[in-house]
């Protein structure tokens, strides 16, 4: 049985904004996507055939109009504000200071890295509803999400050891550093 219209828009909007704001940075860029998702949905629901689960075809079609938008616009992500149902509980400048840092790493990664990154740990979906959504093999899937979190991890970790703080007590005895 297919869900209403309204059902869908209710259960997975927020969801497919979060994925918007994701891709684009930008919370009115993803409430157009959110917008031009929800027509297409409206425009094609008679003739969903029930293939895939009708959240992955939602997707589909929201990471699609989310990649049309980006290409469309031809402007570099912004720092999202705070993405929806996704607070910290942390020191608010702390919080502040780690989102930026975030943001301008993941903005320095390739669309569909980025893509692959937002739908595996900001909507917990599984490889395998990844790899339906975006139309790609699961081991993609896998490939993409490694190489973005390496460069994430390289962006955010101080470019040498020696850069990165440490506590200085009277005790403390500097690291040794192991040679190869």
């Amino acid at each position: 049985m297919t869900p209403s219209f309204d059902q869908l828009y209710e259960q997975l909007a927020p969801r497919v904004l979060a994925l918007g704001v994701q891709l684009t940075g930008r919370r009115d860029d993803a409430e157009d996507i959110l917008q031009n998702t929800f027509l297409q949905v409206y425009r094609y629901l008679p003739s969903w055939r029930g293939e895939s689960n009708i959240a992955t075809w939602v997707y589909r079609i929201a990471l699609r109009e989310g990649l049309r938008y980006r290409r469309k616009q031809q402007r570099p992500v912004a720092l999202p504000e705070e993405t929806p149902q996704r607070r910290s509980t942390t020191d608010p400048l702390e919080r502040q200071e780690t989102r930026e840092q975030l943001y301008a790493a993941l903005h320095q990664l390739p669309t569909a890295q980025r893509a692959v990154l937002a739908l595996l740990t900001i909507e917990e979906l599984s490889v395998e509803e990844v790899a339906r959504i975006m139309n790609i093999p699961e081991g993609t899937v896998w490939s993409r999400a490694y190489h973005a979190r390496r460069q994430l991890r390289r962006h955010l970790e101080p470019a040498h050891p020696d850069d990165a703080p440490q506590e200085s007590t009277s005790n403390s005895v500097p690291a040794r550093k192991v040679s190869r």
